[in-house]
């Protein structure tokens, strides 16, 4: 790398290594996004369809003539893709920038060649951590408004997250939430029994995650500890936090995401029912492209997702927005 940054050099530089650690990057990139990393993906051209049949009961006292009862009622769960897109730019003397600040830390023992690189800096200490903040930030909060012409809009307009589709999904009577009232301090493991014996009984032991901020999820943990202080595994190891809800088969997943509401999600693992779409053929991770123009350095990537469900009727929430 030269000891000066051009727009040209740099160029040809980020593509590539983009290009060169692809599969590294999108694993990074997958690691980094909360909700990516352990829900199911789906593909679909425009809209995933997910038809839904329930069965009436059908059981009856014997007789010896035919006299069938069952009744069916069919719908379907439509999510339909949006899409997102990633453009940046950088003039030449904000480049020197980053470069002096590279250049400056950039030799580490241990690290090969490639490990010290301007681009490998650029990418992954400025670029890669705003863009998994701001699609984790969208997956939850977002709401996918119409960009105006010519105008940028905002990370949380590009898709439509769960909070909003939860919200609407309860709005038309899809979803029935089960009523917990807002946490409070010293009564989380209660509200966390409450949610769960909002359920029908036979999804009470059903295994599968909660969904709910980090913040919530720390302070049940931290409950947990104060009230079950005499346990083996809270005595063993004071600082390993406990996230399971004894006696349910199910685990507490704090998503920092979630920061700011009191929303508990539960889908049970046997459905996959919580899920995410891309685009077919089209890469799962944005793939940013760079070029030049006049005395600028661009970066380019579109992205496509939707947030959203299979089955309405496996969908537990509680009461809070």
């Amino acid at each position: 790398m030269p000891n000066t940054i051009t727009i040209s050099n740099a160029v040809t530089a980020l593509n590539q290594y983009v290009t060169e650690f692809n599969p590294i990057i999108n694993q990074q990139l997958r690691q980094g996004l909360e909700f990516e990393r352990m829900l199911t993906f789906v593909q679909c051209e425009r809209t995933w369809v997910e038809s839904n049949v329930v069965i009436g009961n059908i059981l009856q006292p014997y007789q010896s003539g035919f006299t069938p009862n069952n009744t069916e009622t069919y719908s379907a769960v439509e999510n339909t893709l949006q899409h997102g897109k990633v453009d940046v730019i950088f003039e030449a003397d904000q480049l020197q920038e980053f470069f002096d600040s590279w250049k400056a830390e950039w030799f580490e023992l241990g690290k090969s060649a490639m490990e010290w690189t301007y681009p490998r800096y650029v990418f992954e200490n400025h670029i890669m951590p705003q863009l998994l903040q701001d699609m984790n930030n969208a997956a939850w909060a977002g709401v996918k408004t119409t960009p105006t012409a010519g105008t940028a809009g905002t990370y949380l307009q590009a898709f439509t997250g769960y909070r909003k589709v939860i919200a609407d999904a309860i709005t038309a009577g899809k979803v029935t939430p089960i009523v917990t009232g807002a946490p409070v301090d010293g009564s989380r493991i209660q509200w966390v029994d409450d949610f769960v014996f909002g359920m029908p009984a036979i999804f009470r032991t059903i295994p599968g995650n909660i969904l709910m901020s980090a913040t919530n999820a720390a302070k049940y943990a931290k409950e947990y500890q104060k009230t079950y202080q005499f346990n083996a595994q809270v005595s063993s190891n004071p600082d390993q936090p406990i996230y399971r809800v004894d006696h349910f088969k199910k685990m507490i997943v704090g998503i920092n995401a979630m920061e700011g509401s009191n929303r508990m999600i539960f889908c049970p693992d046997v459905t996959r029912n919580m899920i995410i779409g891309t685009r077919r053929n089209q890469p799962v991770m944005p793939q940013l492209r760079f070029q030049e123009f006049d005395r600028t350095l661009k970066g380019l990537a579109e992205i496509s997702r939707f947030y959203g469900f299979r089955f309405w009727d496996h969908v537990f929430v509680n009461d809070q927005a």
